[in-house]
């Protein structure tokens, strides 16, 4: 594991979970950006298929 590397993602229900203990704050912002991030495309790519399955 590198210094700089990202803590693994832990699957659980709803947006993703993630150990942020050990980071300094701007790592810890990015994690978060990207967790939301993620969730927000997941989402997304849900509604966009509900609209396909209704066509």
């Amino acid at each position: 594991k590198g210094a700089k590397s990202m803590p693994r993602l832990k699957s659980v229900e709803g947006p993703k979970a993630t150990s942020t203990s050990g980071l300094l704050p701007i790592e810890r912002e990015q994690v978060e950006t990207t967790t939301i991030l993620q969730w927000q495309l997941a989402n997304r790519d849900e509604e966009q298929q509900r609209h396909l399955d209704k066509t």
